[in-house]
């Protein structure tokens, strides 16, 4: 009998249904829920969740530097270096991360690089990374250790793990550095740089394999690709030579090889050391600091450049700028002052606003690393991590609309005396979804940790 009086109760307490005996309803009590359950405090908005660790004892990274990604469905996939290889923590939509598994085939990736990973319409993923073989050999003195390096990816579909890894080239003399994108049928990219020069490879849409490389250049650097809405692609690099920097771009039509290397010739450049990203549209943003100030320029991949523009103010002392780009163009620059962290925002391929001021450092603080992300809806983010005397945090400021402002800072972690949080990434989907994670050392412990942001 108290059984079934319990469960009567319940039901009356969460639905408002009158109980089968006693004194007649009265609707206080659900009237009461109703007025919990509209108030202010249950209709906040959205927030970055707590930070949880990726990462266990038996993938713990080899560096701190991870690769996030926000497919289409919902799904995210983490990717990073471990003793057994590389390391993939997935969450399905609307679930938590599960326990992060090697991708078959992994073993022996570089750790100084990060992964690099794409999704394409449909939810399916590609990762991409370099590997090294050791060759020891015997020598008078004993033995000695020669090394070759290669470059692997593996697929997975909008469900499930990843599968066994294809090698796309190998026995190189340097590690290569990728990118790897999709266009809207499906068909996948790879661009990478080994120490004969600028490759590209690409894979159709329901295939397996990749394709025979083709030679796009002769610059050695960390390249980028994106392909635009019509099937289009188009990589840029940035490369060191003769003591200045220079900015390289390749692009192909939807189907065709790319094309040979131009030289984009960004006035105001000189030898300063540029950041660039590259959108759909076939254009490269590139983005650095001179003088104590930051500048940005915009060129199209046939090479035509328009003029550059300062986007710190002047005296500011900027320095360490990220640029990120959408598919449509819309970009964000953020660097690093004395003062704290700033922000310029472009709509398409119009100019920069006025830079904002995202973060204002207190005594003794200092921007330890940052990074920015723009989501294919025109929403914007930064990350950063701060050193303080009293400890380290990460903290983000979230853009959610093409035309809103910068919402105020969040901490996504508290203030952790002897910790040390580096090498931050941020993304975003086309909803305004944010997925942000870091490097964590804590007592000497490493691990991958992650955030994330449900609009």
């Amino acid at each position: 009998m108290r059984s079934t009086l319990r469960r009567r109760l319940r039901r009356w307490r969460r639905t408002g249904t009158r109980p089968a005996r006693g004194r007649a309803w009265t609707p206080g009590i659900a009237a009461f829920a109703l007025l919990l359950v509209l108030s202010p405090a249950a209709l906040a908005a959205p927030s970055w969740a707590p930070p949880r660790e990726l990462s266990d004892a038996g993938s713990a990274p080899l560096n701190l530097a991870a690769t996030a990604g926000l497919g289409p469905t919902g799904s995210a996939v983490v990717l990073w270096h471990s003793a057994s290889g590389v390391e993939a923590a997935v969450r399905g939509p609307g679930h938590n991360f599960g326990k992060p598994r090697a991708i078959a085939g992994s073993t022996l990736s570089m750790p100084d690089l990060r992964p690099s990973l794409a999704f394409d319409a449909k939810g399916a993923a590609l990762a991409v990374w370099s590997y090294f073989t050791p060759h020891p050999r015997f020598v008078e003195e004993g033995y000695a250790v020669d090394y070759t390096f290669g470059l692997r990816v593996a697929a997975r579909g909008a469900n499930g793990a990843f599968g066994r890894a294809q090698t796309l080239t190998d026995n190189l003399d340097a590690d290569p550095s990728a990118d790897v994108a999709f266009d809207p049928k499906g068909n996948a990219v790879v661009i990478w740089t080994d120490d004969s020069g600028m490759h590209a490879a690409a894979r159709a849409a329901g295939k397996r394999r990749f394709g025979h490389a083709q030679v796009i250049g002769q610059a050695q650097a960390d390249p980028q690709v994106t392909v635009g809405t019509s099937g289009s692609a188009t990589a840029a690099w940035a490369a060191q030579q003769h003591g200045s920097w220079h900015v390289g771009a390749s692009a192909a039509d939807s189907g065709a090889a790319f094309g040979s290397a131009v030289a984009l010739k960004i006035p105001g450049l000189g030898k300063a050391k540029p950041v660039i990203g590259v959108d759909g549209r076939s254009a490269v943003t590139a983005a650095w600091s001179a003088r104590g100030r930051v500048m940005a320029a915009t060129c199209g991949a046939s090479g035509h450049c328009g003029a550059a523009h300062a986007l710190s103010a002047a005296g500011e002392t900027a320095s360490d700028p990220h640029v990120a780009v959408a598919p449509d163009g819309t970009a964000v620059v953020a660097w690093r002052s004395p003062a704290g962290v700033s922000a310029s925002l472009r709509l398409g391929h119009r100019r920069f606003g006025a830079a904002r001021h995202l973060a204002r450092l207190g005594d003794g603080a200092d921007v330890t690393a940052l990074t920015a992300a723009v989501g294919p809806g025109g929403d914007a983010a930064a990350l950063w991590t701060v050193h303080a005397s009293d400890g380290d945090q990460v903290q983000a400021a979230l853009r959610h609309g093409k035309h809103a402002r910068f919402a105020p800072v969040s901490n996504l972690t508290a203030r952790v005396s002897g910790a040390r949080w580096s090498e931050p990434q941020v993304v975003l989907d086309a909803k305004g979804n944010a997925l942000a994670i870091w490097g964590a050392l804590v007592d000497g412990h490493p691990s991958i940790q992650a955030s994330s942001f449900a609009d």
